[in-house]
């Protein structure tokens, strides 16, 4: 029995229906090996980041748009810490930020300074933004140490990491840490 040339059209836009997210799926994943791999060569061997990403830690791949603010004004690194005030029982009173670093490397040694560049910066929005999403992940935060005895009310931090590449990995939520030290 022969077959018409609307079933095989048919067979074939089944077949692409099939097939197209397979390849598309396939180049996506060589694109991103292919961009972990000029990563790795861009940091230091004896880096942090360089040892994660070798042994196979990535970030969650969902670019945010605050990364293309980032990569425009040549920050690879941002560093935000915000000082918390805890109650009596450990829990959070008051946060607030404490200070913003940013970086040309991911590694965070080559700091950006000037006051004009801090001003583009904040002008940008890109300090609001990354501000407003430390300040999110703090209100979901959780203790990574305790102090003993318990200091009745006591100050402490958390410091979170942005990267102008979602294939980096970071810690996903704010740890607390007790003292003045969280806050270096």
């Amino acid at each position: 029995m022969p077959i018409n040339t609307k079933t095989v059209l048919r067979i074939q836009l089944a077949c692409l229906m099939v097939v197209v997210p397979l390849l598309r799926a396939h180049g996506a994943q060589v694109s991103e090996n292919q961009h972990i791999r000029e990563l790795i060569r861009e940091l230091r061997d004896n880096s942090l980041l360089h040892q994660e990403l070798l042994a196979g830690a990535r970030g969650d791949g969902i670019h945010q748009v605050w990364m293309d603010s980032m990569r425009r004004q040549g920050i690879k690194c941002a560093v935000v810490w915000i000082a918390i005030e805890f109650n009596h029982a450990g829990r959070a009173k008051e946060a607030r930020l404490h200070h913003v670093r940013y970086f040309a490397n991911y590694e965070g040694a080559d700091e950006i300074s000037g006051a004009a560049r801090h001003k583009a910066i904040r002008d940008s929005g890109l300090e609001k933004r990354l501000i407003d999403l430390a300040m999110a992940e703090v209100a979901k935060g959780s203790w990574v140490d305790v102090p003993r005895p318990r200091p009745h009310p006591f100050v402490g931090g958390s410091k979170l990491v942005f990267f102008d590449d979602e294939w980096l990995p970071t810690v996903k939520g704010a740890a607390f840490c007790a003292g003045e030290h969280c806050l270096e």
